[in-house]
């Protein structure tokens, strides 16, 4: 008090909220989600304003509600499966993966699987210093390719007998990047039932690429959190 009274000062509070994407959920973050509140007693001496003590403390989980987004609301998704998707649908298509699949773990190449790596890194923590994903590549197949909660993490059929590919760009992921952020209508999404449909649309330079990419949804219950996971992909 004497600080607050002679010199004179004050007491600032900032409020700081954090958020887990799915992704981190899935590499089970160290720290809590919630909000956290930072308290400064700001003193005005010789030197002008310092600050001369802080607290921090957990004020718990109960984050503010953002507006849901409206198309999450039309698809009736959660908000982490709705991220989700989104990232997932990207990063498929960052890949250049447009041609038909019934079962992508077991159809997808080496090569299409390193370019997954390499596109799916954006919302995986990136990559690590030796070129592979921060998360292990497993974890990475069994979020986004399977129903599975827990247990053993797939090994694609392509990688059976072989090392685990390296992260690389497709050949085409620049031009496919630029297209995707200067038109957000690329990818459009609906859906039946529990199945959510991902139609892409992307005016190649070697032509027009049109695919649909089918993914099924994990609930809140019985996982710890919901997301969504690719079940099949064919040209449109």
């Amino acid at each position: 008090m004497d600080c607050i009274t002679d010199p004179g000062g004050c007491l600032l509070m900032a409020q700081t909220t954090t958020e887990y994407t799915p992704e981190a959920l899935v590499g089970v973050p160290q720290y809590s989600d919630g909000v956290m509140p930072h308290v400064y007693l700001a003193v005005n001496g010789d030197e002008g304003w310092t600050i001369a003590d802080q607290w921090a403390y957990y004020k718990g989980s109960e984050l503010p509600e953002p507006s849901p987004d409206p198309a999450q609301e039309e698809l009736g998704l959660t908000r982490n499966q709705w991220v989700m998707l989104q990232h997932q649908t990207r990063a498929l298509a960052l890949s250049g993966i447009f041609r038909d699949l019934d079962d992508p773990l077991t159809e997808l190449t080496a090569e299409e699987w390193a370019n997954y790596l390499y596109a799916r890194s954006e919302s995986w923590f990136g990559l690590a210093e030796d070129g592979r994903t921060e998360i292990p590549a497993g974890t990475i197949f069994r979020a986004d390719f399977t129903d599975r909660i827990s247990s053993e993490d797939p090994t694609p059929a392509a990688l059976e007998n072989t090392e685990e590919p390296l992260p690389a760009p497709c050949a085409a992921c620049e031009e496919i990047k630029t297209l995707l952020d200067a038109d957000p209508q690329a990818i459009a999404y609906s859906r039946t039932g529990d199945v959510v449909t991902a139609t892409l649309t992307l005016p190649l330079e070697s032509g027009t690429v049109a695919m649909e990419y089918t993914f099924g949804l994990v609930p809140d219950d019985p996982a710890p959190f919901s997301r969504t996971y690719l079940q099949s992909a064919h040209r449109a």
